[in-house]
């Protein structure tokens, strides 16, 4: 039997450390943008899921440099409809049923920056090959591919040919997967496995997806190492979003969405009647989560966002409890 112990965005806190900048006095002064594939972009993403991955929350998120991936049921005729450059948005698709991604790149490819290959279970053999032809295919885009949630499974992904790989099994607040297959991984820990170490023949480029409370869990997940972060509960709850959140495998979105069979069991569930601690208004959260990240890097010291990134200066602190925010 193989135990160990892993640690998690609750166990944790990010230590403070003394800026050296003579200059700073205010967090107005730091700066969130990226500066490696998410370049001149903010690398906070609203997820693939349906509420989130909208053309929608994406006018209000590109406002603010951040970026939205979309998710994959949408048309060619939608995005017709609702595609602009000014769009920081991720392209999403999955194994079966990508007739219209093909349609869409091959209309939009080359607007489009990122492809996000998105399924459950990134383990599969199928899934790697895919995600081997894709890159064939789109080489000059920057492939994200998971989710996977272990240092195999992740450079499998980038031997295959994912640029990014998305981490999280069974971490996201409406995911189930740990209740129905025991499957899963502390989310802090698999950010940092995942990445590698300074040993490594190569660091792997992750986004940590999903698990996030709190504008302050992005933050540790950017000083664990992650270049980008991808969250559905954050965005949740507002005007643009609606008050409802369901995962995507749960039997509410099988059904809407016609992937209900026979053996497929429900890792999902439905979250109604839901509130955005952070605000109300998509615009109003996207300030207060740009706050937080700002305020966070200034603890850490620095006025550039990239310049956290690996930091991993954290210390384990078992007493910090979170709300339940949507269920005060």
């Amino acid at each position: 039997m193989n135990f160990k112990e892993g640690l998690d965005f609750d166990n944790v806190l990010i230590v403070p450390q003394l800026h050296n900048n003579t200059e700073f006095n205010s967090r107005s002064q730091i700066s969130l943008i990226s500066n490696s594939y998410f370049l001149n972009c903010v690398p906070v993403i609203a997820s693939n899921m349906a509420v989130t991955g909208t053309f929608e929350v994406a006018r209000v998120l590109s406002k603010h440099k951040m970026i939205t991936a979309l998710n994959k049921y949408y048309t060619l005729e939608d995005f017709k409809n609702n595609f602009s450059k000014d769009l920081n948005i991720i392209v999403s698709v999955g194994l079966n049923n990508n007739d219209e991604f093909f349609r869409i790149m091959e209309y939009y490819g080359d607007d489009i920056r990122w492809i996000n290959l998105d399924v459950a279970n990134g383990y599969m053999r199928k899934f790697r090959f895919f995600v081997k032809d894709i890159k064939k295919m789109y080489p000059k885009h920057i492939i994200i591919a998971g989710n996977v949630a272990t240092p195999e499974g992740a450079r499998t992904l980038v031997d295959y040919g994912a640029d990014i790989v998305k981490v999280g099994i069974g971490n996201g607040s409406v995911c189930m997967t740990r209740h129905m297959t025991g499957c899963g991984y502390p989310q802090l820990q698999a950010i940092i496995e995942c990445i590698g170490t300074d040993e490594d023949v190569y660091k792997i480029p992750v986004i940590s997806d999903g698990g996030h409370k709190t504008p302050g869990d992005l933050v540790k997940a950017f000083v664990a190492g992650a270049v980008g972060v991808m969250t559905s509960s954050l965005f949740a709850g507002t005007k643009e979003t609606g008050n409802i959140l369901y995962g995507m495998s749960s039997h509410y979105a099988q059904k809407k969405f016609n992937s209900y069979g026979k053996y497929k069991a429900s890792e999902g569930k439905v979250v109604q009647n839901i509130s955005n601690f952070l605000g109300e208004n998509l615009e109003d959260v996207c300030c207060q989560i740009l706050g937080g990240l700002a305020s966070g890097v200034s603890y850490c010291g620095e006025t550039d966002l990239n310049n956290i990134i690996g930091r991993r200066n954290f210390i384990v602190s078992r007493s910090q409890i979170y709300n339940n925010f949507w269920n005060k």
